[in-house]
């Protein structure tokens, strides 16, 4: 047998320091510990390092002991280590993919209500509220121009609201084109705003009659039906609030 694997021994003190002149001062603790009856835990060597775990049972001095090889806690250590690592990666995926999911959530919500409050349902244009945001961001040197559909009504009553939403749609086209530099939004049905970032009478007429004209070429199905507009303009030199701004080319228009 071999004596330093503890099979058999009479003095465990004595047959750790045979087994190994490095275990003198362990055998040391270990002699205090077990005169003081407490429990504790030592590394010791014997053909390889273990680990010796000891409590009395509280029945005169007796002590039970459990000696494990170190190399196998460090196995049971790095096996916990690597299961509560892939664990954490686990749970840090899992996060992930939940504030991902909140966050893809919380955009469309967002964007459906920017959508909602920024854009025309009918012409995917500026809304209103856009429309005076932008306007209000421009200090100065623009002109407003007002204008609706003269007899749009009528235009429903004959041929219906999905011809007159076409109508809608191509004056929309129509604004975008010819006021590149500026923008345009629809208030109401036919009513709709342009905001042109120029000034001078022969520069805005230019661009009104260009708009004017446009609409009076869209063809209504094969009938004769002519459109017409009626334009309010105010230019505005000096930096203006939208709603002054829009007054005063109500005032134009009417």
């Amino acid at each position: 047998n071999n004596p330093t694997s503890f099979y058999e021994f009479d003095n465990i003190f004595d047959a750790m320091i045979e087994a190994d002149s490095k275990n003198i001062d362990t055998v040391s603790i270990l002699e205090q510990d077990f005169k003081n009856l407490k429990s504790n835990n030592i590394l010791f060597y014997s053909d390889s390092y273990k680990q010796m775990y000891y409590t009395p049972l509280g029945i005169n001095d007796w002590y039970i002991l459990t000696v494990v090889h170190a190399s196998t806690i460090d196995n049971i250590y790095n096996q916990i280590m690597t299961s509560t690592l892939l664990v954490s990666i686990y749970l840090v995926i899992i996060f992930l993919i939940i504030f991902l999911s909140i966050s893809l959530i919380l955009y469309f919500k967002n964007k459906k209500l920017y959508n909602v409050v920024y854009n025309d349902k009918l012409t995917g244009g500026y809304s209103y509220e856009k429309f005076k945001e932008k306007y209000d961001k421009l200090k100065h040197n623009k002109s407003l121009v007002i204008f609706d559909i003269n007899n749009f009504k009528l235009l429903n009553t004959l041929y219906g609201y999905d011809t007159s939403n076409e109508v809608l749609n191509k004056i929309h086209n129509i604004l975008n084109k010819i006021n590149k530099d500026g923008f345009t939004c629809r208030k109401t049905a036919d009513h709709f705003l342009i905001c042109i970032n120029q000034h001078g009478e022969k520069t805005i007429l230019s661009y009104v009659n260009k708009i004017y004209n446009s609409i009076r070429q869209i063809k209504i199905k094969d009938s004769d039906f002519v459109l017409t507009s009626t334009f309010g303009i105010y230019e505005s030199l000096y930096d203006e609030e939208f709603e002054i701004a829009e007054n005063k080319a109500i005032i134009a228009w009417k």
